[in-house]
């Protein structure tokens, strides 16, 4: 007799054995921590937006709408103008929107939110980054 495993997915195992090493298993493990939930990600952009007027309400209602997972990951900057007008746009014609003495350079560092290729949070981060000719930035994707 088979011994069958039917996955959230709905999808049927049958006699599987996957072998890998110790550290693709670290990995893999790994990588699983830095990818998060849609809830995850709407609580999130909530707790790092200082003034809560600015909260992007229209993005969270695509994100809970997207139901999908959001990994943790190095994006290319160049890439991310290239897939978002808005966001090329943004970083083209706008001054900072926040003061020196109202911004922590260090929020400038948290990961910035993305999905399908558009960046839904952390326009300002993108620029920050250009502007320090960086050309990597932290987001999550989804």
């Amino acid at each position: 007799m088979k011994d069958r495993l039917l996955g959230k997915n709905k999808t049927l195992f049958i006699n599987m054995k996957i072998v890998i090493t110790e550290e693709q298993y670290d990995r893999l493990i790994e990588s699983e921590k830095k990818c998060v939930s849609p809830k995850y990600i709407i609580k999130y952009i909530k707790e790092i937006t200082p003034n809560k007027e600015d909260i992007p309400f229209h993005f969270l209602k695509k994100i809970k709408e997207s139901d999908t997972r959001f990994c943790l990951m190095d994006n290319s900057i160049k890439d991310l103008l290239n897939s978002d007008n808005d966001l090329r746009e943004y970083v083209e014609n706008s001054d900072s929107r926040y003061e020196d003495e109202e911004m922590d350079i260090n929020d400038m560092y948290l990961p910035i939110v993305v999905l399908n290729g558009e960046c839904l949070d952390g326009y300002s981060r993108v620029k920050t980054h250009i502007d320090n000719g960086e050309t990597h930035i932290k987001g999550y994707v989804g």
